[in-house]
């Protein structure tokens, strides 16, 4: 990975730790910028202006569902932070509660820093 400043958005009303996490942790030089909506979150990675989106709250279904398709159409990764594809699918909860990661490129590398420490990104406190 080159050491140029890459881009984390997170949600504006639900950034959880993520910003102390990306500082103290074995990713390289990140900015966090907050925003609101997922769709426009996962847009931003789509179009370049930022390297991922994580969200680490509890986040619905329906918000999540027309930002995976169209990331998914150009090539790009959503999973929840353990690596997992988020379910659409009609059993089940409506929520997802497994954190969000967002990429058009490296999003396993990503994951390979973030899944040690994916409980405390988690932790509801």
């Amino acid at each position: 990975m080159k050491d140029e400043e890459k881009i984390a958005i997170v949600s504006r009303s639900h950034a959880g730790n993520v910003a102390a996490f990306l500082s103290n942790s074995s990713f390289e030089r990140w900015k966090v910028v907050t925003a609101g909506g997922s769709g426009y979150k996962a847009l931003r990675v789509l179009n370049g202006t930022a390297n991922m989106y994580i969200h680490v709250t509890d986040i619905k279904l329906w918000d999540l569902c027309a930002p995976n398709a169209i990331i998914r159409a150009a090539k790009g990764w959503m999973t929840n932070l353990d690596g997992l594809d988020i379910s659409f699918g009609s059993q089940g909860s409506t929520v997802n509660e497994r954190g969000v990661l967002v990429t058009r490129s490296h999003h396993f590398y990503y994951l390979s820093k973030i899944i040690p420490h994916v409980d405390v990104l988690l932790s509801k406190n």
